[in-house]
């Protein structure tokens, strides 16, 4: 699914709304989203946990990036979070390596995946997010992407 509205428009609850509905009723990880920056991702996961809270939810979000710690990165692969918010890039380099061992847990349970600001991976490095893409998909064939 491909959603291409003007900004403040309500794009975000087009993906987190069936996220949410996910989450009510499976264990596991539910959704990986993807941001391009990082303050992005910190926005999105304050209105991710806001709308967990409105929904009386038994559910989790981490965010997964270069200043994640060690330790806090095991804790996620062992345990996901319902919802994990991460980017291209560390899909790339920490996530689908490690996906046969590691990160199983989380790619087993995965029902979406969530590629934010679509317009923004154009040349390059367009180019490289979109094989990251086609390998997730392989790992993580019964996903949904938005």
């Amino acid at each position: 699914v491909a959603l291409a509205t003007g900004t403040a428009s309500g794009k975000t609850l087009s993906y987190v709304v069936p996220a949410l509905c996910a989450a009510a009723s499976t264990d596991g990880c539910v959704a990986l989203f993807l941001f391009p920056t990082k303050a992005l991702a910190q926005d999105q996961l304050a209105s991710l946990k806001r709308a967990i809270e409105a929904c009386s939810l038994d559910a989790s979000c981490s965010t997964l990036d270069g200043d994640t710690a060690d330790e806090e990165r095991q804790s996620i692969a062992q345990s996901p979070s319902t919802f994990i918010i991460t980017n291209p890039d560390m899909l790339h380099y920490t996530l689908l390596p490690g996906a046969s061992q590691r990160w199983r847990r989380l790619f087993d349970d995965l029902r979406y995946v969530v590629v934010d600001e679509a317009h923004v991976y154009v040349g390059g490095f367009g180019a490289h997010v979109a094989a990251v893409l086609r390998r997730l998909q392989r790992l993580a064939p019964s996903c949904q992407y938005f």
